[in-house]
């Protein structure tokens, strides 16, 4: 990994990508090595919601008490809407 580079990370001299990795990464060299080699060659999409909608549904069916679906809906990057929907559709299933 790292050891095949043999030299220091000189930020100046990184493409534009890999530049903006290694100053996210606070210039943690091990970190920046360690995702480059995870996915280096690879073109990566991060969609804009960061959590998957099924997998908030459960999450939101656990967590909610009754009175919260807007901070749940907050948390999760989902509007209330679609929480007052996944309560609902849940309640109807039951």
């Amino acid at each position: 990994m790292q050891d095949e580079y043999n030299n220091q990370v000189i930020r100046q001299g990184l493409n534009a990508p890999y530049r903006k990795i290694f100053d996210a990464v606070e210039e943690n060299e091990q970190l920046f090595w360690e995702l480059v080699e995870e996915f280096r060659g690879l073109q990566v999409n991060f969609p804009v919601r960061l959590y998957n909608a099924e997998q908030v549904e459960i999450l939101v069916l656990n967590e909610y008490d009754g009175s919260n679906a807007d901070v749940l809906a907050q948390r999760y990057g989902f509007s209330k809407r679609w929480v007052d929907n996944v309560i609902s559709k849940n309640k109807q299933d039951n």
